[in-house]
């Protein structure tokens, strides 16, 4: 084997491990990015509304406004 061809093995083998190392380091960031998250949703603090409550007074009065009946004109 010639000092050429044992450079270029060698650089191979170096290339090749860092392609490893990335493919590690894509995987872990698109299961951050895209994976499931561990945030939970928190209880909501006493006269504080949340958006997803159907049972708060906005929606309770969009639903009043939304069966009220129209006026004619």
């Amino acid at each position: 084997m010639t000092e050429l061809e044992k450079e270029l093995t060698e650089l191979n083998k170096k290339q090749a491990h860092e392609i490893e190392l990335l493919k590690e380091q894509i995987q872990m960031l698109t299961k951050r990015l895209f994976g499931t998250s561990s945030e939970k949703s928190s209880k909501v603090g006493p006269g504080q509304l949340t958006i997803f409550d159907e049972n708060s007074p906005f929606f309770k009065k969009q639903r009043q406004l939304m069966n009220k009946p129209m006026k004619k004109k």
